[in-house]
């Protein structure tokens, strides 16, 4: 129990119970003389306790409010989106880089949490908690969806979905090992165009309206989801591609709105299903898992605005 729960009747109550199982012990070892001066002398205590207390009362409230109760708060984010599109290697880059503290696993969720400190000038310490789902069947999130991260059904604990896509499939070599830097950009550098929509179509076979429904209908409650975001990841990939003229047709400064114009099928689908459920909080990042491009600003920004709502 945190001191935010403990009122001034609470004090006293505590003391003139201490008082009399005192008293009834000093009687257990027949010395009433003793159990008289000390039951007289805790229930004068009872009474200046309240008295102590009182005027203390708001600054301890307001003290508990801000540092103690708050460790206890946790923001829930749900990320969801194809394997391989890097949905881990964002989680890692908001928080610990290195590795994040796995705090569940199960078949189709991996959850990581951390606490992250919010704000400078009035700091505050929130329990971030963020789930990775690795199913390859939506369904499977109504099937399986942890109670402790998503809460019961009927009051769902989420506050934020993040759908994540990316424009470029991975490309292995012959021993199976993913390419990277160069050998990436040059595998990527024939039919550039063609290969990004057909990576685009694969994801907008998975994540489909009926997809997004089963999504909302597992995560919404109207307490505590306020957000969705969409993040188009590999945007340092991106940018290096354009450079390279496999994009001729793309200026380098319209990398976002040349994504945001390729995913805009997927963009419509999610804002339809924000303003059915009543969320005006919807946003598209171009990000990058590899760089770090965007990460911070995005999470940092959903967690702020988390620590607002709690404030309120």
């Amino acid at each position: 129990m945190s001191l935010q729960g403990i009122t001034v009747k609470g004090y006293t109550t505590i003391l003139f119970i201490v008082a009399m199982l005192i008293t009834i012990i000093a009687l257990a070892i027949y010395n009433p003389a003793f159990a008289a001066v000390t039951g007289g002398l805790l229930t004068i205590s009872v009474g200046v306790a309240e008295i102590v207390f009182k005027p203390f009362r708001p600054i301890i409230d307001n003290f508990t409010k801000r540092h103690i109760r708050p460790q206890s708060d946790k923001c829930r984010i749900l990320l969801v989106g194809l394997g391989r599109s890097g949905k881990t290697s964002i989680i890692k880059r908001f928080l610990t880089v290195d590795s994040p503290q796995q705090e569940e696993s199960t078949q189709d969720f991996h959850i990581y949490e951390e606490s992250k400190r919010i704000g400078l000038q009035d700091p505050h310490r929130y329990l971030v908690s963020i789930a990775d789902y690795q199913g390859q069947k939506p369904s499977q999130i109504m099937v399986n969806s942890p109670s402790k991260f998503f809460g019961p059904k009927g009051n769902r604990m989420i506050n934020t979905v993040v759908f994540v896509v990316d424009p470029f499939s991975e490309v292995r070599d012959k021993s199976g090992e993913p390419l990277e830097g160069e050998e990436l950009i040059e595998a990527l550098a024939h039919d550039t165009q063609k290969q990004i929509q057909e990576r685009i179509e694969s994801q907008l076979e998975y994540v489909t309206k009926y997809t997004i429904e089963l999504i909302f209908s597992a995560a919404f409650s109207t307490q505590n989801l306020f957000a969705v975001r969409l993040l188009i990841n590999k945007a340092d990939l991106l940018k290096a591609m354009i450079a390279r003229g496999c994009l001729p047709d793309v200026d380098p400064q319209a990398a976002k709105a040349f994504m945001t114009d390729k995913y805009q099928n997927l963009i419509n689908k999610l804002e339809q299903a924000c303003e059915v459920n009543g969320i005006d909080d919807f946003s598209v990042h171009l990000v990058s898992a590899h760089t770090g491009e965007n990460i911070q600003e995005v999470f940092s920004d959903i967690v702020e605005k988390y620590h607002r709502r709690k404030m309120l």
